[in-house]
């Protein structure tokens, strides 16, 4: 990105984990495949949802508690999306050929944007206010300023319940026909 200020900011290293994709590279032949990446997990009757897709995220139960330095009961309390950010961090730093070890100690800034854990009740403003171009905005300005020297910019929407479907369907969030349309003409969703 470059702005009027002149100063630019490299984005060096990714990483993610998508419906029915374990990483980047997957996700990536899926999209160009056009696949659907969508999985049908229970009845939309049953539950008032308009539709009963999802995006499945695959082992979304596994985790590697010792590797990162945390007691498996510990592991047990921990939000999964945690985990998980955990686990994309790792990713995305080793993407950019930096070794996780190097950046003890460093000015490393974490920026994190995410859906209010299931566990809590509060989740409508966070999902519809773009909390993730806001916390690339924050990683943007703290390492173009010098304030930090890199950043890690991390966002993450987890949904295991189907209650949340509900909540998503009622803010008008969900495609009545469980087809993501982004950038279509006719597609709000």
């Amino acid at each position: 990105m470059k702005r009027e200020n002149n100063y630019e900011v490299v984005i060096s290293g990714v990483g993610g984990l998508f419906p029915k994709c374990e990483n980047i590279e997957v996700f990536m032949q899926k999209l160009l495949n056009n696949e659907n990446l969508m999985s049908s997990r229970w009845k939309a009757d049953q539950t008032g949802a308009t539709t009963n897709v999802i995006g499945a995220i695959p082992h979304a139960e596994h985790f590697d508690a010792s590797y990162f330095g945390i007691h498996r009961e510990q592991c047990k309390f921990m939000d999964p999306m945690q985990r998980m950010v955990l686990e994309r961090c790792y990713e995305a730093i080793t993407d950019a050929g930096v070794n996780p070890v190097d950046i003890k100690g460093r000015k490393i800034g974490v920026y994190t944007g995410s859906t209010v854990g299931e566990n809590d009740n509060v989740f409508y403003e966070s999902i519809v206010s773009g909390f993730g171009l806001t916390v690339l905005q924050a990683a943007f300005e703290t390492v173009g300023t010098g304030q930090s020297e890199a950043a890690i910019v991390v966002t993450t929407n987890l949904a295991l319940n189907w209650e949340v479907s509900l909540h998503y369907n009622s803010l008008g969030l969900l495609s009545p026909d469980g087809i993501t349309k982004p950038f279509d003409a006719n597609g709000k969703y």
